[in-house]
């Protein structure tokens, strides 16, 4: 490929043989024509090593491959970053699609604009319901960070954005679940320059055996991608960061049954004083009544569940 990369799309690889091939036709799809194609085979057991090495041999000069032992998706996309050689970077799971239009029409906002962030919105397909929804990422194109943090959606997704490549020289993903949540909102206040194309570019497949929508792997990763929010975010931001966590936990702590309740209730109290000062906590009574467990030690018949969509 003669001309600059504009856009390097990181696709990690894990277990799909039944989607893989959807996802990366979509991105082959794209009228962005300066791009590449990272596949990173996370040590994957079924056919879909073999389906990233066909894609490799019919695209040469687009596609590559890396193949490495399965240490989990951050890592992955670690692996796929470091071989990246684009302007911008995007990510995309493997069981996911995007439209034709996307990276073309955001790369150019991007460069435009000169954002070092660009975001647009997300469709749902509910797979076993054979429906659909799309959600917003912000009722206006033009971002207010402030008000984006404390009440905006997508905020942890990182496939419905679009990164400059810099980025990456001083972020990576940690090895755990819940990665996005534990890097993506913290670089939304880090790296202010941030656009947005209200349009649903991205299409995300949920199934019900999903880790989003399940309690599958280990739930204190939650507790600490929690923490990691709230420490490596811009001090600025401390107020909406707050109440973006805690509309999370609240959601989480009123889902019923009993599960990881004592390390929900610890985390209120590590950043008690946060919580309890916070002036968005202290205008939305709903939110409020999470500050009701700083009392409890436990959370009778509940249930800890986690939901940020992905």
């Amino acid at each position: 490929m003669n001309q600059p990369i504009k856009v390097s799309i990181i696709i990690p690889v894990y277990q799909v043989e039944n989607y893989l091939e959807r996802a990366v036709d979509s991105v082959l799809a794209q009228t962005l024509q300066e791009k590449e194609i990272i596949l990173v085979d996370d040590g994957s057991e079924d056919a879909s090593p073999q389906i990233c090495d066909r894609y490799a041999l019919e695209y040469p000069d687009l596609i590559h491959v890396i193949h490495k032992e399965n240490e989990g998706l951050g890592l992955a996309r670690n692996t796929g970053v470091r071989a990246a050689k684009g302007e911008y970077i995007a990510f995309l799971d493997s069981d996911d699609t995007v439209e034709p239009e996307m990276y073309e029409e955001m790369y150019q906002k991007a460069v435009e604009q000169d954002f070092d962030i660009v975001m647009c919105d997300v469709k749902i397909l509910y797979v076993d319901e054979n429906r659909t929804s799309t959600v917003s990422t912000y009722p206006h194109e033009q971002i207010d960070l402030s008000d984006y943090i404390a009440n905006g959606n997508n905020i942890t997704y990182s496939v419905n954005k679009l990164f400059r490549r810099t980025i990456w020289e001083e972020n990576q993903y940690e090895k755990m679940l819940f990665e996005d949540i534990s890097l993506i909102p913290s670089l939304i206040t880090r790296y202010p320059r941030i656009g947005y194309i209200p349009k649903p570019f991205y299409h995300y497949y949920r199934r019900a055996n999903t880790i989003s929508t399940s309690l599958v792997g280990n739930m204190v990763d939650i507790i600490q991608a929690f923490r990691n929010f709230i420490d490596t975010s811009d001090q600025d931001y401390r107020d909406e960061v707050i109440y973006c966590v805690a509309k999370q936990l609240y959601w989480n702590m009123t889902q019923s049954r009993i599960l990881f309740q004592a390390d929900f209730i610890d985390l209120l109290k590590e950043y008690q004083k946060d919580f309890l000062l916070n002036p968005y906590i202290a205008h939305d009574e709903k939110i409020r009544r999470i500050l009701d467990f700083l009392k409890e030690e436990i959370l009778p018949d509940q249930i800890i569940c986690v939901h940020f969509g992905r």
